[in-house]
């Protein structure tokens, strides 16, 4: 029959042309798949599985969110992402909720937007935005200290509950730490929850991590990627050296703001994109790249 399963992912991946971990993370996390599996374990895809990959990917070549093409294509569902317009009236929500302190109502539209346009949609196109806009407001004045602390434990507390607990032996290991006198770690967070999603298995440090200790850490983990963030450049050239060692035992990327294309190459780390979206992105499509051979192989 010509439906009949009989497509293998990596098959599949080169007809679509994705790579096989987007596909996985496709089936994971939006249901766009149903496999069949063979006695030994292996994904069978069918023609009609191929047919809804390639009109997925169309409408993702349109702008149009992964969550919001997959509903459109298998259920025949309008396609609904966070529009401008929807995007700043949420936003507006929790900058209202945030000057009044008020952390159910802040959690409430954080929550209700993660229903409405899934993780990913809610970092990029809402949480993002308005944690740039906090550090703004209050690098101009207009807000105090007390809220942007308040906005942040928040967010760093609900953001980092929505991190997958990948349990696979085989799946590739990411570190992720900010340089010593970097505090700003929300990004980084965002980019470890994304990541986990896609299959990798993330060790968090967070801010202000000593380089001797993410040493230690990378020494008992040796992981696949070291990702190191941050906002100024001066924190990656106060320890270029240090850093520069770290990237020769391991592979290394930078992002944020302070990671510029010559503070890479002095580091000898690749340089994340600028933009939250196409770093997860990045990191989803070249997991194998970084995947290094396991003992004796």
């Amino acid at each position: 029959m010509a439906n009949e399963p009989s497509i293998r992912i990596g098959r599949l991946a080169e007809l679509v042309g994705v790579s096989s971990d987007v596909l996985r993370v496709w089936e994971r996390r939006y249901g766009l798949f149903e496999p069949e599996r063979t006695p030994g374990g292996y994904r069978l895809y069918s023609e009609a599985d191929l047919d809804l990959a390639r009109r997925v990917l169309a409408l993702r070549e349109k702008g149009v969110p992964i969550s919001a093409a997959v509903s459109a294509v298998t259920q025949g569902r309008p396609i609904r992402s966070a529009s401008a317009e929807q995007g700043l009236r949420l936003r507006r929500e929790l900058d209202s909720a945030a000057g009044e302190f008020d952390e159910f109502t802040f959690v409430s539209v954080l929550d209700r937007a993660i229903d409405e346009f899934g993780v990913a949609d809610t970092i990029h196109d809402i949480l993002m935005p308005h944690l740039q806009q906090v550090g703004t407001e209050w690098e101009a004045g207009r807000i105090s200290v007390a809220q942007e602390h308040f906005v942040s434990h928040i967010v760093r507390r609900r953001v980092g509950s929505l991190a997958r607990l990948v349990d696979d032996a085989d799946a590739p290991i990411a570190v992720l730490a900010c340089p010593p006198k970097e505090l700003h770690d929300i990004p980084l967070l965002a980019l470890g929850v994304l990541m986990s999603d896609a299959g990798w298995r993330v060790r968090y440090l967070g801010s202000n991590t000593p380089l001797k200790d993410l040493y230690g850490a990378c020494e008992r983990l040796d992981p696949d990627l070291i990702i190191m963030s941050a906002t100024r450049r001066t924190v990656f050239e106060a320890r270029a050296g240090a850093l520069r060692r770290l990237s020769q035992r391991w592979p290394m990327a930078i992002g944020g703001r302070g990671a510029t294309p010559s503070v890479a190459a002095v580091i000898g780390a690749d340089r994340l994109p600028e933009h939250l979206r196409d770093s997860a992105e990045f990191l989803l499509t070249s997991r194998d790249q970084y995947r290094r051979p396991a003992a004796g192989q």
